[in-house]
Order: C-alpha cells, then structure tokens, then sequence
C-alpha cells in the first residue's frame, strides 16, 4: 500500500495502517487458479457474515458484563462511605436554596447535580439505592457511549483486526474496578464521565464540519457544567482542538464562531462560578488537594512528578493495568500525530492539558484520582491506539509477535480479575449501619458516643444530636468518666486499633459487637481498665 493510500484509510476513521483487501492480494498472485478464486468468492461473503455475528455476540456480551458488574455492585447495597456521606448529609440537610451555598464538611459538587440528588431524595428517600440511582444511570449510559466511541475510531475502516481491538477497550471499560464502584456511589463522578463522554462523541464526528460540532459541544456544556464542573476541562480541550481548523474555514468566519461557542459557554460558566463555586472554595478542600499541585518550590522534580500524575490517572483508570495503558496512549498518541490525525489527538489529550494548567495554578489536582475520573474514556482510546499500532507494527517484525499477544493478554487478565473480585467479594469501605443498629439496640439516655466516622454515623441515625457524638481521636487525650461507646468503621482492622488501644488504656470493655467492616463497643471509663482481653486481640 502506497503513502497515500494510507492517509486515505486513516480518514475512514481508523487509526491503523489497513492491509490491501483481498481482490488486491488475489491480483498480486497471478498463479492461483480461476476456480480458487471462485471457490474464494463463494466461500468469502459466508465467512464475513460468520465473523460479523460473532463480532456482535461478543460486542453484546462485552456490553452485558459491564452492565452486570455494576448492578451487582449497586445492589449490593454497601453502606455510605465516609466522603459519600459527608456529601449525602448535605443533601439531607440543607433545601434546594441552601445547596447553592458552602457546604459542610469540605465537600464540593456542582449544583445540578446536588438538586437532582435533592430530588431523589425527597421523591424517594434516603436510602443507598435511592441516593446512587442516578450515577448508576449515567454509568449504563456510559457504556453505551464509550463502546460507540470504541468501535467508531477503532473498528471502522479496519476489517483486520481493528474490530478485535475495540472488543477488548470495551471490556476494559467494562469490567475497570473505579468506574464500577462510583457507579454505585451518591457522588458526581459518574456524571462526569457520561458528559465527557457526551463531549467527545461529538467532537470525533469527523464526517461533520467543526462548526457544527463545536457549537454542538457549546450547546450541551453549557448546561453539563451546572452538573458537572469536569465539563470545563472537557469544553475547554475540544474547543482548542477544533480552533486551528475553524481559523481556517470560511474565509475567518470560523474564528468569530468558535469566540461566540466559547463566549456561550463562558457566560454560563461565570454564573455557575458566582452562584456555586465560589461558595464551595474552601482552604481544607484546597490542603486536600496539595499533592495534585506543581510544585514550583522543587522545578528539578516537576518531570518526575509530571510522570507520576500520568501513571496515577492512567493505573486509576483501571488499576493495576496502568504500567501497561500509559505507554499504549504515548504510543497511540505519537500514531496520530504521524499520520496527521491532530485534531483528533487534540481532542483526546487537551483536556488532561488544562487539568495540568489548572494544577499548576493550585486550582485542580493532577493526579489518578476520583477527580480525574473523567479523564478514563481519552486513556482508554489512546490506549487502544496504541494497541492497533503495536499490533501492525509486530506483523513485520517476527521476533516481536509475541507482544501483539501478550498485551492484550496482560489486560484482559486485569479486566477479568476485576470482573471476579466484584462478582465473588467486591470491597467494602466501611459499614457504619450495623454497628448503629447495635448502640440503638442497646444504649442508655446518658451515654456518650465516640464514634471515627461520624459522617457515617449521622448517615444512619440522624436525631443522634440527642446524645453526646464526638470524634473518636479525642480519646487519645481523654477517656470520660462513666459509660460511653466506641463506634467504627473500617475497612481494614489495622485502621482502627489505635481507637481500641486509647478506649482500653483507660476504661473498662464491658460489650462488644463486630461485624465485617463495623465494630460498637462499649466501655466504662469509672472503674479503669479491664482485664477482660479486647474483642480484638485476636
């Protein structure tokens, strides 16, 4: 295949060098028979449609087992974590008014997303299923979104193999651990995804004008952003993406259209700002942040620290597979620039570009974490990229086939034991509600609570103003005289035994309950210590 006719390919969508087709190859060996080129011509039209339905049962299959992990997980029903329900409880506790304003405990969200889940909750009440329905939705949604996405910049164009390589993106997609948990999770990052999703399903019809596209982007951010403050970053990529293009069309007119998208975006942006943001900015959200910062202090680490923050977005996009997606969307990154495909390559990497800046300017961290989730879909194309391109380059070079194997083989054995662990024993970060139950149960008036997830407590027994709540770590210092209870919840035992340890130095254990996750004890402070051994010494 000539220069030429491979730039011609990679405009029908398809990042790969494609093969010739077979008519092409049976020219180029004028030795074979007329009749096993009829014999080809008979057999070849059945063998293709053999190809094709099993292409679309796995396509199918790909899709269900994505959308059966997160209804398991969403059924499963965890109790609300401790950043989960410092959000849920302003949702509870504030109206529709007060949602626009600082919220408590360091959280922030954006406010369409903080009045839907308002709405929920005064439709149907406070519960888990109730709170995580609409991330779960926009989760299913998602995968719809991103398997399109997959199939439309992979697979089409390229009958040899392109279509294999968009099968496993979307298993990767399908069975990634963080994209199934915060599907069954009452906070907005599954709503950040599904609008960066949105945005990029637009932006990469390249059989549309970037006029259209780009105004259509403008149109849909400015109402995401009011749901999602990641739109920003997504927008933002998009629309300089798309700029060099739009200089250029209509004699100058493109320029003045991509200011007037911009400007729509804009306006809705500063509301957005002096409505909510600007309430929600607060130092200890900021602290928090810190490590996602440049630091400029250290300029000779910044490289080091640069590469981290892309292994961390790219290993939280599907853990334990970033060592091996990071390289893949460098190297699917590079295959488009070389072959001319900036616009696209813009589209996918501007928008980590301006989380960058952000951080540099101390307002957006960098790093693999919830707030970068959004980023996940730009990982996982350029990766599968990356994947096309190592698969055609490893064709012409023998001694290298065996990564055209053992790549995807790495990652399809990551997405299956993810797909295990939350099928046999997903994790559990905590489990407040059993413990609750049991100092309900079995309380007195005067009782004190010390409890290490008081968010999560609050969560489950909302009138516990009524009795004297406070932070665990303050038994470090003091251990009250007279009866109180010693409430956690834990992912690992190990986090808690510091609790354990102060309560007992100086108090009597007098009850104990614990489940997986969850513990109450109670303790009398009078007496001194017990020499009863603690329910956890084992």
């Amino acid at each position: 295949m000539t220069a030429a006719a491979a730039d011609r390919s990679l405009d029908n969508g398809c990042v790969a060098i494609v093969r010739p087709a077979v008519p092409d190859a049976v020219a180029a060996h004028p030795d074979a028979s007329p009749g096993a080129a009829a014999a080809d011509g008979r057999t070849a039209p059945v063998a293709r449609d053999d190809a094709r339905r099993a292409v679309t049962l796995l396509l199918a299959a790909a899709i269900l087992l994505g959308v059966g992990l997160r209804l398991k997980h969403y059924f499963a029903r965890h109790a609300y974590w401790h950043d989960e329900a410092s959000l849920v409880l302003n949702i509870f506790e504030k109206n529709a008014k007060q949602l626009l304003g600082p919220l408590d405990l360091a959280q922030a969200a954006a406010p369409g997303f903080l009045l839907l889940e308002r709405g929920v909750y005064v439709l149907l009440g406070r519960s888990e299923l109730a709170m995580r329905l609409p991330p779960l939705l926009a989760s299913l949604a998602g995968i719809a979104i991103f398997s399109w996405l997959a199939w439309r910049l992979l697979a089409s164009g390229n009958e040899r193999g392109g279509s294999r390589i968009a099968l496993l993106v979307i298993v990767l997609w399908s069975c990634a651990e963080r994209l199934i948990w915060h599907a069954a999770e009452a906070k907005q990052y599954s709503i950040d995804v599904l609008v960066a999703l949105t945005l990029l399903a637009v932006a990469l019809r390249e059989d549309r004008n970037e006029t259209a596209r780009l105004v259509t982007c403008a149109a849909i951010a400015a109402v995401a952003v009011w749901f999602s403050h990641a739109t920003a970053f997504v927008f933002g990529g998009v629309s300089l993406a798309l700029l060099p293009a739009m200089i250029r069309s209509q004699r100058g007119r493109g320029a003045v259209t991509w200011m007037a998208a911009n400007a729509l975006f804009g306006v809705s942006f500063l509301a957005l700002y002096f409505a909510s943001v600007r309430n929600q900015q607060v130092n200890a959200l900021y602290e928090y942040w810190a490590a996602g910062f440049v630091d400029f202090s250290k300029p000779w680490i910044i490289p080091v620290w640069m590469f981290r923050g892309m292994m961390g977005i790219a290993n939280y996009a599907l853990d334990l597979g970033g060592p091996v997606l990071l390289p893949l969307a460098a190297l699917g990154a590079y295959v488009l620039w070389v072959h001319g495909r900036r616009q696209v390559l813009g589209v996918l990497v501007m928008p980590a570009v301006l989380v960058l800046v952000a951080s540099a300017i101390r307002q957006y961290p960098f790093n693999g974490s919830r707030l970068t989730l959004f980023l996940t879909p730009n990982v996982f194309l350029l990766a599968g990229v990356g994947v096309v391109a190592l698969i055609e380059w490893t064709g012409g070079h023998p001694k290298w086939k065996w990564l055209a194997v053992a790549v995807p083989g790495y990652l399809l054995a990551v997405a299956a034991w993810w797909a295990i662990v939350y099928l046999v024993r997903p994790p559990i970060y905590g489990n407040m509600p059993a413990a609750v139950r049991y100092v309900a149960a079995h309380d007195a008036p005067q009782d004190v609570i010390y409890a290490n997830k008081i968010s999560e407590f609050r969560c489950y027994w909302p009138d516990a103003q009524q009795h004297q709540l406070r932070d665990a770590k303050e038994l470090d210092t003091h251990v009250p005289d007279g009866r109180f209870w010693l409430v956690l919840s834990y992912r690992k035992e190990k986090a808690i035994e510091e609790f354990v340890d102060d309560a007992s130095r100086q108090a009597q254990q007098l009850d104990a309950f614990k489940v997986t996750g969850g513990a109450a004890m109670l303790f009398d402070g009078t007496n001194g210590p017990s020499s009863r051994p603690s329910a956890f010494a084992n």
